[in-house]
């Protein structure tokens, strides 16, 4: 996986700013690093931007009102940027779906 320094550096390369081989000056860094933050939030208050989408299966224990979802979480997993609406619970002996109700702690 590319940091961002990897993609400033491509970037400022495609642009001509860097020669193969040269390292930007900290202050080029940071002002790259800076725009680049600033686009990517432009793009994720536009809806522009889908990281990824990716199907989990967990096995919820029964009389469990409550689960998280993240790396120290009850569903141990990388934390999502975003959980999408579409999440549902299945009851297996039923198989009937039930939507999720998300609640953010932050």
């Amino acid at each position: 996986m590319a940091t961002a320094g990897d993609l400033i550096n491509g970037a400022l390369r495609l642009i001509g700013q860097l020669a193969e081989g040269e390292s930007p000056s900290a202050e080029t860094s940071a002002d790259a690093l800076f725009a680049m933050n600033q686009m990517i939030d432009s793009w994720n208050i536009e809806r522009l931007s889908v990281f990824s989408t990716q199907d989990q299966v967990f096995t919820w224990p029964v009389d469990e009102i409550t689960r998280t979802l993240g790396p120290t979480g009850n569903f141990v997993g990388n934390r999502p940027v975003r959980l999408d609406d579409a999440t549902y619970y299945r009851d297996p002996s039923t198989n009937v779906s039930f939507g999720i109700k998300f609640i953010n702690q932050q």
